[in-house]
């Protein structure tokens, strides 16, 4: 006969497990369809509104899932990103930049992190305006055609860069795309130049982006403004850049352990031009 203190943790067991089971049920989902409602996970898995509500707001909470203002869900970047609870400390540090960003400019603002041959997305803030450009965390893209992966690979060490460009294929995605080691490295001198590195339509049609890198400690992440090229030509990139430099550099000013280009010991200097 069981002891009854060993029924009564049977017995209470059960709902968490239950619980347990549902969250999972919830994120594995989510792998394969991101960007799902919760009314989505009501009526494809079946389970009740307000357990779903629920298992969402942990999941939320604990960065696990993103929640966007268009009520569409994301693994976060905790789940994505599996390296523990520095990540998660960085986006919580960050963020703050984030938002200066997008109220200052009025365009979105993103962060990414360095992961190989690739960058992710994992964070992002939404401008004020109508018509934005809304990057969702935990999306990969490339290092050669995009302004985080860029300024990622400005970042690097001469022998990291080449250790990395080993494993980066310079795919082309528009007309613009840098499509030659040659001309990549170029472009990758005057972002070490300036501390600026541009996406002028060269990862998708339509968008134009401006980013720079910051580190924390091993950390190589990117913070970036982006927005429809219609809005934001050439000369707005010039002052969305000059708006990035202040307000990166007066981030780092403030806070221990921060760096980025402007606040090492040569400083480089912000063109005029594109």
């Amino acid at each position: 006969m069981k002891h009854t203190s060993d029924q009564t943790m049977g017995a209470t067991s059960v709902a968490p497990v239950g619980t347990l089971a549902r969250g999972l049920q919830i994120l594995e989902y989510l792998l394969v369809h991101e960007g799902s409602t919760q009314s989505d996970l009501v009526r494809v898995l079946g389970l009740p509104k307000a357990t779903v509500h629920r298992l969402v707001t942990v999941l939320v909470d604990s960065a696990f899932v993103v929640e966007h203002r268009n009520k569409e869900l994301y693994l976060g970047p905790l789940f994505m990103l599996a390296r523990g609870r520095s990540e998660l400390a960085i986006i919580e540090l960050l963020h703050p930049l984030l938002t200066a960003l997008a109220d200052a400019t009025s365009e979105g603002a993103n962060l990414a992190i360095l992961a190989k041959n690739e960058a992710i997305y994992i964070d992002a803030v939404h401008g004020s305006h109508l018509v934005g450009i809304f990057t969702k965390p935990s999306n990969r893209v490339p290092l050669h055609a995009t302004g985080v992966g860029k300024a990622l690979l400005a970042s690097l060490t001469q022998e990291e860069l080449q250790s990395t460009m080993d494993d980066v294929r310079l795919t082309v995605f528009t007309k613009n795309t840098i499509s030659t080691t040659e001309a990549l490295f170029k472009d990758l001198e005057q972002t070490a130049d300036t501390g600026l590195s541009f996406d002028l339509q060269e990862y998708a049609r339509g968008v134009n982006c401006v980013a720079t890198w910051i580190r924390i400690g091993r950390h190589r992440l990117a913070v970036s403004i982006s927005g429809p090229s219609q809005r934001v030509d050439k000369i707005e990139l010039i002052r969305l850049s000059k708006i990035l430099k202040q307000q990166v550099t007066t981030f780092c000013n403030h806070t221990s352990g921060v760096s980025s280009p402007w606040t090492i010991a040569t400083a480089p200097r912000v063109h005029e031009t594109l």
